[in-house]
């Protein structure tokens, strides 16, 4: 990479000159330290103080030679530290635990894009040095990106100890995340009740054997057994699922909102829940999304409803690569709008199709 102009997120040109901020402040209060381990540059570094670098040095940086020498490489790496990631993130994942209380690697939070991953025993950080350089830069980016997103969902940040990690998940990571979800909507459309929806997917279709998983849960091998033939018989008596009004389309998405008996409304895309995306921007507190003209609620659907289309594998290659600020931009304008474009039903439900909002996020592009 060569062109900061494009940085890849979550690693924007203003986190990169963060990170490079914090490692200066904190190189400057050491006595003794060795440069490799903070910048990537070092040795271009050390060429342009003519390797006479001195914490005073740092501090009075006046024409930004570190940060001019650090920003282009300092991107790369946390490229290639991307893509190393992404290669190992079943292994990653399957590895951690959801907290931040073990002592190991845990799953401190997730959205749709991303994994924030905390690092406690330094096994990933490790792991990484054999085919990146993992320097202060490029662990106080990672910590900047995670403190500012997870601030928006309301998580607390790990301890600064250890190193947090922040994954972007593979467009196919997440898509498969969907279908499960979507698949488990079904089960629970077809009236099974959670625990027969787990017992029936680990066993029936993941393959666990039935004592295997019995032990993991806890249970008698029986009650596995019993709750897999209840679903079974009940999936064989329902020929199709309930609960949504409107079918989707295998092919394109639709966005929905349903009206409940009692006059509550609820979003779904393809049948299941339209995530909040309050790691993009938090308009809503508590992430509730709502229609309307105004308010917190209906801001944070637009956001909503963009992110999630910017995800779609039938979109506009502009609206894929919009980033999380014209995301909220976009949601700005969208605000207010969404009943405008989306098929109005009596009951104040509505249904609005892939398709209308490309239409409408290309019209503002023009």
């Amino acid at each position: 990479m060569d062109d900061l102009s494009v940085v890849e997120p979550p690693f924007s040109l203003e986190i990169l000159k963060s990170a490079i901020r914090a490692t200066k402040s904190d190189l400057v209060r050491q006595d003794e330290y060795d440069l490799d381990q903070y910048f990537i540059a070092a040795k271009e570094i050390r060429n342009k103080f003519d390797d006479d670098i001195t914490p005073k040095k740092v501090a009075m940086d006046e024409h930004n030679e570190i940060e001019n020498a650090e920003l282009i490489t300092l991107a790369n790496q946390l490229e290639k530290i991307q893509e190393t990631l992404f290669k190992n993130l079943p292994v990653i994942i399957g590895g951690s635990v959801s907290g931040a209380q073990t002592q190991y690697t845990s799953v401190v939070a997730e959205t749709p894009q991303y994994y924030f991953i905390s690092d406690k025993s330094n096994i990933i950080k490790e792991s990484l040095q054999s085919s990146c350089r993992v320097t202060k830069t490029t662990i106080y980016a990672h910590e900047i990106v995670a403190k500012k997103r997870l601030d928006r969902i309301g998580t607390k940040s790990p301890k600064k100890q250890s190193p947090i990690w922040v994954v972007v998940k593979p467009p196919i990571w997440w898509q498969g995340q969907r279908a499960v979800s979507q698949r488990f909507v079904g089960l629970i459309q077809m009236g099974l009740s959670a625990t027969e929806a787990v017992d029936y997917w680990m066993v029936t279709v993941v393959g666990y054997p039935v004592a295997q998983w019995a032990a993991i849960r806890g249970k008698a091998k029986s009650t596995i057994y019993s709750r897999i033939k209840t679903a079974e018989k009940k999936i064989k008596n329902r020929e199709s699922s309930v609960g949504s009004k409107t079918a989707f389309n295998n092919l394109d998405r639709n966005y929905i909102c349903e009206t409940t008996e009692d006059g509550s409304k609820y979003y779904t895309v393809d049948n299941i829940a339209l995530h909040p995306r309050r790691d993009i921007a938090t308009a809503s507190t508590t992430g509730k999304l709502s229609s309307g003209y105004k308010g917190a609620g209906a801001k944070q659907l637009a956001i909503a409803l963009l992110a999630d289309l910017r995800n779609s594998n039938h979109t506009h290659q502009f609206i894929r690569s919009l980033n999380d600020h014209d995301i909220e931009d976009l949601a700005t304008q969208l605000h207010g709008t969404v009943e405008k474009i989306a098929e109005i039903n009596e009951d104040g439900s509505w249904t609005l199709s892939e398709d209308e909002l490309k239409r409408w996020v290309l019209e503002q592009k023009s």
